[in-house]
């Protein structure tokens, strides 16, 4: 009886998610692309009364304004390191990582991020109010990153670029834009909004 080799199929948007080895799923053994290790958040809200010490129409302007906001800092994601070569000869070039690294071996840098807010409640009637807004989210314009470069090395069949390795061998990616774990994408620069709201 003839054994097989088995394969693994998958829909090319997440060929780089399957084993990298069928034959052995205990390689992939690792943290998860959600791992998350620590994570602080911080929140809270201060109403500013100040009614008291203005009379007349100075009250209704002292009065009603409210500080907000959220502080989140936490570890970055991990990432594997690939090869763009079909190294394991299974027909996937998406899913061989780095010779002699685990899944998942690298991270993402920390992210922090500060969302103040600033509201003006105005009431109008006993139930009904208009609310002013002025937000931020991000102020602190804190490049966070969400995703970087994950191809470590390229496969070269040139002996110049080889040198005393035999052809074809890796060669790392460690220039240019495409520079393993160079930040291909973040979260977003900061944004500033203003807005209303009647709330009845």
């Amino acid at each position: 009886m003839k054994l097989r080799q088995p394969v693994a199929v998958n829909p090319p948007a997440s060929d780089n998610l399957l084993l990298s080895d069928a034959t052995n799923p205990r390689a992939d053994r690792s943290l998860g692309v959600n791992d998350q290790r620590h994570r602080f958040v911080l929140s809270g809200i201060w109403q500013i009364r100040r009614e008291q010490l203005h009379p007349g129409s100075a009250r209704m302007l002292s009065s009603g304004w409210e500080l907000s906001g959220i502080l989140t800092a936490q570890t970055g994601l991990p990432y594997s390191g690939y090869v763009t070569s079909d190294l394991n000869n299974d027909g996937n070039n998406s899913n061989d990582r780095t010779p002699g690294l685990g899944r998942n071996t690298f991270r993402m840098p920390l992210n922090v991020s500060f969302d103040p807010r600033l509201t003006w409640n105005v009431p109008l009637t006993e139930r009904v109010r208009l609310q002013f807004l002025s937000e931020a989210f991000n102020v602190l314009n804190h490049r966070n990153i969400a995703t970087v470069s994950t191809t470590e090395f390229g496969i070269s069949a040139s002996s110049l670029v080889c040198g005393i390795a035999t052809a074809p061998c890796l060669v790392p990616h460690k220039s240019g834009l495409s520079a393993f774990g160079t930040p291909t994408a973040t979260s977003g620069a900061r944004v500033i909004q203003l807005a209303a709201k009647l709330l009845f």
